[in-house]
């Protein structure tokens, strides 16, 4: 189905519910973002759609979760990125200027 500015996403099972990802079904998630923390947290569209999907491999190492942004909103300087128990971090960030391990 097609989503906020035209993107296509999923769409939610029958009873509404997000599909999850399953580690051994993608190896890659790439992740958009408004903003993102150098430590992999990040600031969507306030849906919770991503954190619910990945929510089953928050703490694998695979599929690698990529937050994609652009350099001027990591680590903004406004305020760090807030962080909720249910927000699943990325393991890197990628950037025009370059790619941020989150996991060290």
């Amino acid at each position: 189905m097609e989503g906020a500015f035209g993107l296509l996403e999923p769409l939610p099972q029958g009873d509404g519910v997000v599909p999850r990802i399953e580690d051994a079904a993608v190896d890659l998630v790439l992740i958009p973002g408004l903003a993102f923390s150098s430590k992999g947290a990040r600031i969507g569209f306030g849906g919770g759609y991503y954190d619910r999907a990945l929510e089953g491999v928050a703490g694998a190492d695979r599929p690698v979760r990529m937050g994609l942004c652009f350099s001027s909103v990591l680590d903004p300087p406004e305020a760090p990125i807030p962080v909720a128990p249910h927000d699943v971090p990325m393991h890197v960030v990628v950037t025009e200027q370059g790619i941020v391990d989150c996991t060290g």
